[in-house]
């Protein structure tokens, strides 16, 4: 958002001011513009079309259950009963 302002107030003031002002880079600004002007990434334009490409699965869901996750839910289970053991 900064950097559109930059791009905006160009013809105004002097990049570097605007830069300075804003709290962003020159080079980033002239890198930012350098993306707009050649548009989307061919990986944006890949993820684009298929759905759900840019999304990674995270561990906990990529692998799967194991005795010692049943264990450690059993046991937490249990530690929340009270004393008596009764419910």
């Amino acid at each position: 958002m900064k950097f559109r302002l930059v791009d905006a107030e160009n013809d105004h003031h002097d990049v570097s001011l605007l830069a300075r002002v804003l709290g962003v880079s020159r080079q980033g600004y002239y890198t930012w513009r350098r993306r707009q002007e050649r548009g989307p990434s061919a990986r944006a334009h890949r993820d684009a079309e298929t759905p759900g490409a840019g999304i990674r699965p995270t561990a906990s869901s990529a692998r799967p259950s194991t005795s010692a996750d049943t264990r450690s839910r059993t046991s937490i289970k249990t530690a929340m009963l009270p004393r008596s053991g009764k419910l």
